[in-house]
């Protein structure tokens, strides 16, 4: 953890990396975790959660960049809170003695119930999460878009059995926004 009860950036080093996911689907590969998953934070500076794993944990994974996955490796520099946090950048899960990371294996697991297998993730495609059911999703409608002139913006969608009942005047359970960017 930094120095600041608040937040610090903190360089990687050969003891540990990081693996970080969008915010609109983080929830649900924390969930996926269940009390398995160990310390991951809210980045609110990227809209990502980032999970600490040992040091290359994930080094093996395809490249999932272009689905907003980001790893992160010695030399790289993350914002990381401290105690308190600082402005939406807090321990959803914080560190403990006996769980300073999350288990690579079990991540990949968590982050292949949304994304499919990781090996054909990115060919076939990006994921969002529909606003209604809180599903992730590739097949999406687009329901909502916010064009934003002092940030990115957000995009609303549903999946086609949300949107169809949507169009006949249902009513939304959820509400998940998908960054302008992070697609």
């Amino acid at each position: 953890m930094p120095d600041s009860d608040r937040f610090g950036l903190i360089k990687v080093d050969e003891t540990w990396a990081a693996v970080s996911v969008p915010c609109d689907w983080a929830p649900i590969v924390r969930a996926v975790l269940g009390s398995r998953g160990g310390p991951v934070y809210c980045d609110a500076t990227t809209s990502h959660w980032v999970w600490p794993v040992p040091a290359g944990g994930a080094a093996g994974w395809p490249d999932l960049l272009r689905l907003g996955v980001p790893r992160y490796g010695p030399g790289e520099l993350l914002l990381i809170p401290g105690k308190t946090g600082h402005n939406g950048t807090v321990w959803v899960n914080p560190p403990t003695a006996e769980r300073a990371f999350t288990h690579p294996v079990l991540l990949r697991e968590a982050l292949e119930f949304v994304l499919g297998p990781l090996d054909e993730a990115v060919k076939l495609g990006p994921v969002v999460v529909c606003r209604s059911c809180g599903a992730p999703i590739r097949d999406a409608v687009l329901i909502e878009s916010f064009e934003s002139p002092s940030g990115p913006g957000w995009d609303w969608y549903a999946c086609r059995p949300c949107h169809r009942e949507m169009l006949r005047g249902g009513p939304g359970r959820h509400l998940h926004i998908v960054r302008k960017g992070a697609r």
